[in-house]
């Protein structure tokens, strides 16, 4: 029973684009690490496919996600860079070995620059350029993926995945000067996915050992929650600044990836994304 396969993306609710990661995964895992030639398995295959779990890591790391603010007037509504860093434990449960549902808990910092244009209020043309930091916080997701069809070694699949983080805004720097004010302002940062994608499965020379690669795309949408806080910066008295909330200025994008399968029990899966992004995701796990 080995498809592999074509990749939908995700269902979130959070501003950097998910990864799509490879759909194959609920049938590629075939191989328990504790309950081949238990109790369950006497029973028959049936049994040992209808329930699996696997464990790992997470890491997704965004260079730049793609955001604007959402407000028509601002001159300049692009961000210049928006980096995210994301590193969770991974838990995933195996129905069939068709579908996959799973959860990660984790962090998540982020770091945003731009130029002052962005989010100037009664500044006039700010040009200079300033810096928002969100050090790491608790974060989380939860999603599915599962098979739509196989053919020999292509595979067909959906994905869905709702992330979830609650960063908070602890510096705001102007970076000609240097000068930060130390906000300690709560935000919110959500988005949701959904795609699809294709993969085949290469066997190798060397027993045990499988190269599955796919391609997908996705759509997606979220927002960056600052609810129009409005605050001075020191040594700036003609204005102050107005943080908008921010969306993805693209709703599609682009994945490339790789699975590594070892004795389809364990694997390592690289990932990456561009258009709506430029991100790259690490994923290990192991069926127990």
């Amino acid at each position: 029973m080995k498809r592999f396969a074509l990749v939908a993306a995700l269902f979130s609710l959070r501003m950097h684009a998910l990864p799509i990661g490879n759909i194959a995964d609920g049938e590629l895992y075939q191989n328990s690490i504790c309950w081949n030639g238990s109790v369950c398995c006497k029973y028959g295959t049936t049994l040992c496919q209808a329930l699996g779990l696997r464990v790992g890591f997470y890491g997704d790391y965004v260079y730049n996600r793609f955001l604007e603010v959402n407000q028509t007037y601002i001159p300049s509504s692009s961000i210049q860079q928006t980096t995210l860093s994301t590193n969770a434990g991974l838990v995933i449960l195996n129905f069939f070995e068709w579908l996959d549902v799973f959860a990660t808990l984790g962090t998540t910092s982020l770091d945003l620059s731009t130029n002052g244009y962005s989010f100037a209020n009664s500044l006039g043309t700010d040009t200079v350029k300033i810096s928002m930091q969100f050090p790491a916080q608790f974060s989380w997701s939860v999603g599915m993926t599962g098979t739509i069809w196989t053919y020999r070694c292509f595979v067909f699949g959906f994905e869905g995945q709702y992330f979830r983080v609650n960063p908070q805004l602890t510096n705001f720097t102007r970076l000609n000067t240097g000068r930060a004010d130390y906000l300690n302002r709560p935000t919110a940062y959500q988005e949701w996915q959904a795609g699809v994608g294709a993969a085949y499965r290469f066997t190798t020379g060397y027993s045990g050992v499988t190269f599955v690669p796919y391609v997908g795309t996705k759509w997606s949408s979220g927002k960056f929650s600052f609810n129009d806080y409005t605050f001075s910066f020191p040594g700036v008295t003609s204005g102050h600044y107005t943080l908008y909330n921010l969306t993805p200025q693209k709703s599609w994008g682009l994945a490339v990836g790789m699975t590594a399968m070892f004795c389809q029990t364990a694997g390592l899966n690289i990932e990456g994304r561009w258009a709506d992004e430029s991100a790259l995701s690490v994923q290990g796990q192991v069926r127990f």
